[in-house]
Order: C-alpha cells, then sequence, then structure tokens
C-alpha cells in the first residue's frame, strides 16, 4: 500500500524530470534569455500576471456559475434524485 501511495508522486516528478530535461535540450539558451528578458521589465510582468490572473479567475467563476445554475434549474435535483429512489 505505501508503495502504491508513492508510485503516483513518483511518476508525476520522473515525467516532470523529462520534460525539463526535453525543454532545455530544445529550446536552451534561446529560451532562457527570453524569460530573463521579460522578468526584468516588471510593469509587463504585472500586466502579464493581471491579465492571467483575471482569465484564471473567470473561468472558475463561469464553472460555479453554470453548476449553481444546472443545480438551481433542477437538471441535478438533490430532492429528485431521491424521489426517484423512495418511489423504488
Amino acid at each position: 500500500m505505501v508503495f502504491d501511495l508513492a508510485r503516483g508522486p513518483g511518476k508525476f516528478l520522473f515525467g516532470m524530470k523529462h520534460l525539463s530535461d526535453g525543454m532545455q535540450a530544445v529550446a536552451g539558451n534561446r529560451l532562457r534569455r527570453l524569460i530573463n528578458s521579460v522578468i526584468n521589465n516588471r510593469i509587463f510582468v504585472t500586466v502579464v500576471g493581471t491579465i492571467v490572473t483575471f482569465i484564471v479567475q473567470s473561468s472558475s467563476i463561469t464553472t460555479v456559475n453554470e453548476i449553481a445554475g444546472a443545480i438551481g434549474g433542477s437538471c441535478w435535483s438533490v430532492w429528485g434524485w431521491c424521489s426517484l429512489a423512495w418511489k423504488s
């Protein structure tokens, strides 16, 4: 059981290591220079961080609203499921 629990994170870390090695082999110094040039510009980093946060948060809010709408619109109703269970 202990080995089963360790297998998942082990596979994840193994895959991340190989992905990192592959990215470095393909992009190498060119990608490193690009990232360093972007990181040095604080205003650009702030703007990009704000935009990415806005996109991630808006998609999360959309997902919650869709689920709440489906439940509120009785597509998925807890009482509907209960009544079906009691009819049987």
